[in-house]
Protein backbone atom coordinates (compact mmCIF):
# COMPACT_ATOMS: atom_id res chain seq x y z
CA UNK A 1 0.00 0.00 0.00
CA UNK A 2 1.39 3.20 -0.82
CA UNK A 3 3.16 5.33 2.14
CA UNK A 4 -0.49 8.27 2.57
CA UNK A 5 1.67 9.69 5.14
CA UNK A 6 2.17 13.45 4.48
CA UNK A 7 5.07 14.07 6.84
CA UNK A 8 3.29 16.53 9.10
CA UNK A 9 3.68 15.92 12.81
CA UNK A 10 1.92 17.51 16.02
CA UNK A 11 4.83 19.08 17.83
CA UNK A 12 4.89 19.07 21.02
CA UNK A 13 6.33 20.62 23.90
CA UNK A 14 9.19 18.80 25.39
CA UNK A 15 8.94 20.48 29.09
CA UNK A 16 7.04 19.08 31.65
CA UNK A 17 4.01 21.23 32.64
CA UNK A 18 2.95 21.01 36.63
CA UNK A 19 -0.14 21.92 37.46
CA UNK A 20 -0.77 22.71 41.19
CA UNK A 21 -4.47 22.33 42.42
CA UNK A 22 -5.76 23.89 45.61
CA UNK A 23 -9.51 24.05 46.78
CA UNK A 24 -9.18 27.96 46.59
CA UNK A 25 -10.59 30.91 48.92
CA UNK A 26 -11.89 34.25 49.05
CA UNK A 27 -10.02 34.74 52.27
CA UNK A 28 -7.33 38.12 52.83
CA UNK A 29 -3.97 37.27 51.58
CA UNK A 30 -4.57 33.55 50.34
CA UNK A 31 -3.68 35.00 46.69
CA UNK A 32 -0.12 35.42 48.31
CA UNK A 33 0.06 32.12 49.61
CA UNK A 34 -0.82 30.70 46.51
CA UNK A 35 1.84 32.69 44.53
CA UNK A 36 4.27 31.37 47.08
CA UNK A 37 3.44 27.60 46.70
CA UNK A 38 4.17 28.31 42.73
CA UNK A 39 7.48 30.03 42.82
CA UNK A 40 8.45 27.30 45.47
CA UNK A 41 7.55 24.44 43.02
CA UNK A 42 8.91 26.60 39.74
CA UNK A 43 12.53 27.19 41.55
CA UNK A 44 12.59 23.65 42.58
CA UNK A 45 12.11 22.33 39.10
CA UNK A 46 13.08 25.21 36.49
CA UNK A 47 12.74 23.74 33.35
CA UNK A 48 9.28 22.80 34.04
CA UNK A 49 6.30 25.06 33.32
CA UNK A 50 4.32 25.47 36.81
CA UNK A 51 0.63 26.62 37.01
CA UNK A 52 -2.11 26.82 39.43
CA UNK A 53 -5.96 25.82 39.30
CA UNK A 54 -8.93 26.61 41.90
CA UNK A 55 -10.88 23.60 42.48
CA UNK A 56 -13.97 25.13 43.91
CA UNK A 57 -16.66 26.02 41.48
CA UNK A 58 -18.21 28.30 44.16
CA UNK A 59 -14.57 30.48 44.58
CA UNK A 60 -14.07 30.51 40.79
CA UNK A 61 -17.90 31.95 40.32
CA UNK A 62 -16.87 34.74 43.48
CA UNK A 63 -13.74 35.53 42.13
CA UNK A 64 -14.87 36.28 38.52
CA UNK A 65 -17.96 38.07 40.00
CA UNK A 66 -15.18 40.91 41.07
CA UNK A 67 -13.27 40.46 37.68
CA UNK A 68 -10.89 38.03 37.73
CA UNK A 69 -11.32 34.21 35.86
CA UNK A 70 -9.41 31.55 37.31
CA UNK A 71 -9.59 27.78 35.71
CA UNK A 72 -10.90 24.59 36.76
CA UNK A 73 -8.88 21.63 36.98
CA UNK A 74 -10.33 20.33 34.10
CA UNK A 75 -10.37 23.40 32.29
CA UNK A 76 -6.40 24.08 32.99
CA UNK A 77 -5.57 20.57 31.62
CA UNK A 78 -7.29 20.87 28.42
CA UNK A 79 -5.36 24.48 28.20
CA UNK A 80 -1.94 22.49 28.65
CA UNK A 81 -3.05 19.55 26.44
CA UNK A 82 -3.98 22.70 23.81
CA UNK A 83 -0.78 24.45 24.09
CA UNK A 84 0.90 21.27 23.15
CA UNK A 85 2.76 19.59 26.58
CA UNK A 86 3.12 16.03 26.53
CA UNK A 87 3.60 15.33 29.69
CA UNK A 88 1.53 16.65 32.65
CA UNK A 89 2.21 16.40 36.93
CA UNK A 90 -0.90 17.43 38.90
CA UNK A 91 0.03 17.97 42.46
CA UNK A 92 -2.64 18.47 44.58
CA UNK A 93 -2.60 21.32 47.83
CA UNK A 94 -4.42 18.61 50.05
CA UNK A 95 -3.23 17.80 53.30
CA UNK A 96 -5.21 14.46 53.46
CA UNK A 97 -6.17 11.99 50.89
CA UNK A 98 -9.91 13.40 51.27
CA UNK A 99 -12.72 14.30 49.27
CA UNK A 100 -11.14 16.65 47.32
CA UNK A 101 -8.37 14.31 46.04
CA UNK A 102 -10.41 11.79 44.81
CA UNK A 103 -12.80 14.65 42.89
CA UNK A 104 -8.83 14.92 41.40
CA UNK A 105 -8.05 11.74 40.78
CA UNK A 106 -11.75 11.09 38.51
CA UNK A 107 -10.77 13.87 36.38
CA UNK A 108 -7.43 12.89 35.77
CA UNK A 109 -8.05 9.31 35.33
CA UNK A 110 -10.62 10.44 32.18
CA UNK A 111 -8.29 12.48 30.44
CA UNK A 112 -5.40 9.87 30.96
CA UNK A 113 -7.92 7.46 29.43
CA UNK A 114 -7.45 9.57 25.86
CA UNK A 115 -3.40 9.91 26.50
CA UNK A 116 -0.88 7.81 25.18
CA UNK A 117 1.17 7.24 21.56
CA UNK A 118 -2.61 6.39 19.86
CA UNK A 119 -4.79 8.28 22.49
CA UNK A 120 -7.17 11.32 21.31
CA UNK A 121 -5.07 13.90 22.95
CA UNK A 122 -1.69 12.71 21.57
CA UNK A 123 0.13 12.98 25.42
CA UNK A 124 2.70 11.14 26.41
CA UNK A 125 -0.27 10.96 29.56
CA UNK A 126 -0.73 13.09 33.23
CA UNK A 127 0.21 11.95 36.47
CA UNK A 128 -1.34 12.69 40.28
CA UNK A 129 1.08 13.39 43.13
CA UNK A 130 0.45 12.71 46.67
CA UNK A 131 -1.26 14.88 49.29
CA UNK A 132 0.78 15.34 52.03
CA UNK A 133 -0.55 12.28 54.18
CA UNK A 134 -0.42 9.14 52.11
CA UNK A 135 2.00 6.40 53.78
CA UNK A 136 3.83 6.27 56.85
CA UNK A 137 6.82 8.09 56.10
CA UNK A 138 4.30 11.26 54.92
CA UNK A 139 2.99 11.09 58.13
CA UNK A 140 6.41 11.37 60.06
CA UNK A 141 6.96 13.73 58.34
CA UNK A 142 4.51 15.57 58.09
CA UNK A 143 4.02 15.66 61.77
CA UNK A 144 7.41 16.79 62.17
CA UNK A 145 7.66 19.44 59.87
CA UNK A 146 3.71 21.06 61.67
CA UNK A 147 4.73 20.26 64.99
CA UNK A 148 7.72 22.26 64.03
CA UNK A 149 6.27 25.31 61.85
CA UNK A 150 3.83 25.68 65.14
CA UNK A 151 5.81 24.86 67.62
CA UNK A 152 5.22 22.57 70.60
CA UNK A 153 3.03 23.88 73.29
CA UNK A 154 4.66 24.41 76.80
CA UNK A 155 3.36 22.73 79.63
CA UNK A 156 0.19 22.95 80.72
CA UNK A 157 -0.71 24.36 77.27
CA UNK A 158 -2.51 22.31 74.24
CA UNK A 159 -2.36 23.43 69.84
CA UNK A 160 -5.86 22.14 68.26
CA UNK A 161 -5.32 21.80 64.84
CA UNK A 162 -8.58 21.95 62.80
CA UNK A 163 -9.38 20.25 59.35
CA UNK A 164 -11.83 22.20 57.27
CA UNK A 165 -14.15 20.89 55.16
CA UNK A 166 -11.80 20.84 51.95
CA UNK A 167 -10.42 18.09 53.66
CA UNK A 168 -13.83 16.29 54.40
CA UNK A 169 -13.97 12.16 54.23
CA UNK A 170 -10.36 11.86 55.63
CA UNK A 171 -11.33 10.74 59.31
CA UNK A 172 -9.15 7.89 59.21
CA UNK A 173 -6.12 9.94 58.11
CA UNK A 174 -6.66 12.57 61.15
CA UNK A 175 -6.55 9.62 63.46
CA UNK A 176 -3.25 8.37 62.15
CA UNK A 177 -1.71 12.01 62.01
CA UNK A 178 -2.94 12.02 65.61
CA UNK A 179 -0.87 8.77 66.41
CA UNK A 180 1.84 9.90 65.04
CA UNK A 181 1.57 13.33 66.72
CA UNK A 182 1.69 11.47 69.67
CA UNK A 183 4.70 9.70 69.27
CA UNK A 184 6.40 12.66 68.18
CA UNK A 185 5.76 15.19 70.44
CA UNK A 186 4.58 15.61 74.05
CA UNK A 187 0.75 14.84 73.20
CA UNK A 188 -0.22 18.02 73.17
CA UNK A 189 -0.78 18.56 69.91
CA UNK A 190 -4.59 17.45 69.12
CA UNK A 191 -5.71 16.90 65.56
CA UNK A 192 -9.09 17.82 65.35
CA UNK A 193 -12.05 17.96 62.66
CA UNK A 194 -14.92 20.29 61.28
CA UNK A 195 -16.73 18.19 59.79
CA UNK A 196 -15.97 14.78 60.91
CA UNK A 197 -14.40 12.92 63.39
CA UNK A 198 -12.53 13.54 65.70
CA UNK A 199 -14.72 15.98 66.27
CA UNK A 200 -14.88 18.70 69.09
CA UNK A 201 -16.05 16.13 71.64
CA UNK A 202 -13.53 14.06 71.42
CA UNK A 203 -10.81 16.89 71.64
CA UNK A 204 -12.79 18.46 75.27
CA UNK A 205 -12.11 15.04 76.23
CA UNK A 206 -8.66 15.12 75.07
CA UNK A 207 -8.04 18.37 76.72
CA UNK A 208 -9.22 17.08 80.01
CA UNK A 209 -6.96 14.52 79.89
CA UNK A 210 -3.89 15.88 79.11
CA UNK A 211 -5.17 18.29 82.06
CA UNK A 212 -4.71 21.84 80.15
CA UNK A 213 -7.11 24.87 80.36
CA UNK A 214 -4.63 26.97 77.63
CA UNK A 215 -5.99 26.30 73.87
CA UNK A 216 -4.00 27.52 70.70
CA UNK A 217 -6.10 26.95 67.89
CA UNK A 218 -4.70 26.93 64.18
CA UNK A 219 -6.11 25.27 60.93
CA UNK A 220 -5.21 22.13 59.37
CA UNK A 221 -4.99 23.09 55.95
CA UNK A 222 -2.45 24.14 53.04
CA UNK A 223 -4.25 27.49 52.57
CA UNK A 224 -7.13 27.86 54.61
CA UNK A 225 -10.40 28.24 52.94
CA UNK A 226 -12.57 31.67 54.44
CA UNK A 227 -14.87 29.54 56.33
CA UNK A 228 -11.82 28.45 58.27
CA UNK A 229 -12.52 31.96 60.30
CA UNK A 230 -15.71 31.12 61.33
CA UNK A 231 -14.89 27.82 62.25
CA UNK A 232 -12.57 29.20 64.47
CA UNK A 233 -12.96 31.89 65.41
CA UNK A 234 -16.50 33.60 64.54
CA UNK A 235 -18.88 34.73 66.77
CA UNK A 236 -21.76 31.59 66.76
CA UNK A 237 -21.98 29.24 69.50
CA UNK A 238 -20.58 26.21 67.18
CA UNK A 239 -17.29 27.95 66.34
CA UNK A 240 -14.85 26.12 67.83
CA UNK A 241 -13.02 29.16 70.31
CA UNK A 242 -16.93 29.85 71.54
CA UNK A 243 -17.25 25.99 72.89
CA UNK A 244 -13.88 26.29 74.28
CA UNK A 245 -14.63 29.30 75.99
CA UNK A 246 -17.92 28.51 77.53
CA UNK A 247 -15.85 25.24 78.48
CA UNK A 248 -14.23 27.66 80.67
CA UNK A 249 -10.53 27.49 78.21
CA UNK A 250 -8.59 29.87 77.73
CA UNK A 251 -8.62 30.30 73.87
CA UNK A 252 -6.24 32.09 71.29
CA UNK A 253 -5.94 31.70 67.31
CA UNK A 254 -2.92 31.36 65.42
CA UNK A 255 -2.48 33.27 62.15
CA UNK A 256 -0.01 30.53 60.90
CA UNK A 257 -0.85 29.18 57.82
CA UNK A 258 0.60 25.76 56.80
CA UNK A 259 1.56 27.16 53.34
CA UNK A 260 3.63 29.16 54.47
CA UNK A 261 6.22 26.70 56.07
CA UNK A 262 9.20 26.21 53.83
CA UNK A 263 9.17 22.63 55.19
CA UNK A 264 5.52 21.72 54.41
CA UNK A 265 6.40 22.79 50.98
CA UNK A 266 9.41 21.34 50.95
CA UNK A 267 7.87 17.65 51.17
CA UNK A 268 5.51 18.11 48.79
CA UNK A 269 7.94 19.70 46.33
CA UNK A 270 10.30 16.03 47.07
CA UNK A 271 7.05 13.94 46.61
CA UNK A 272 6.34 15.58 43.09
CA UNK A 273 9.96 15.09 41.94
CA UNK A 274 9.82 11.08 43.14
CA UNK A 275 6.51 10.77 41.27
CA UNK A 276 7.88 12.70 37.81
CA UNK A 277 11.54 10.65 37.94
CA UNK A 278 9.72 7.36 38.25
CA UNK A 279 8.46 8.02 35.11
CA UNK A 280 10.95 10.52 33.13
CA UNK A 281 8.93 13.32 33.39
CA UNK A 282 11.08 15.25 35.71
Amino acid sequence: MENMDSGHQIKKDPKTAILLVTPGTTRNGAEKILGNCVKAFRSAYPDAVVRYAIASELVRQIITEEGVVEKSPLGALAELIDEGFAKIIVQPLYITPGDGLHSLYTIVNTMNSFSGKHGLFGIEGILIGKPLLMNTKDYNDAAKAISSYFGTPGDGEALVLVSSVDEGGADPSLCQLQLIMDETTAGNIIIGSSYGYPGTDWVMKRLKHINTKKVTLGTLALIPGKHAEYELSGDKPESWNKILENAGYEVSVSEKVLGESPEVAGLLIDSLGEVGKSHGFL
